[in-house]
């Protein structure tokens, strides 16, 4: 692929949901082009593939059952229902998974 022999930088006018024009600037993409190599010699794709499990990560299903303490008892099936239909509905009904995994330092940002 050969890179585009631009020298100044790209700018572009957008239109925001408000109608309000923004000038916005880019680098050049030749200049933009050498900052990911660089940066993929930090970081190479087969690093990126290796991920190792936090140990004090707790398991999801227990987050689960500590969530629910001081629910509504009998209300707990019909939680458990929805949060079990898809990965979507899973995700969205344990937030807590997430923020876990944010508060206890677990490999989250």
């Amino acid at each position: 692929m050969e890179k585009n022999k631009q020298t100044s930088r790209d700018s572009r006018t957008y239109n925001n949901p408000e109608g309000i024009k923004t000038l916005v600037h880019h680098l050049p993409y030749n200049e933009r082009y050498d900052r990911g190599k660089q940066l993929r010699e930090n970081c190479p794709r087969s690093t990126q593939a290796k991920y190792e499990v936090p140990s004090n990560r707790m398991y999801p299903l227990e987050l689960l059952l500590e969530s629910e303490k001081g629910r509504i008892t009998k209300l707990l099936p019909l939680r458990h229902d929805r949060i079990a239909r898809s990965p979507f509905t899973f995700y969205r009904g344990s937030a807590f998974n997430m923020a876990a995994g944010f508060y206890l330092g677990s490999g989250y940002p």
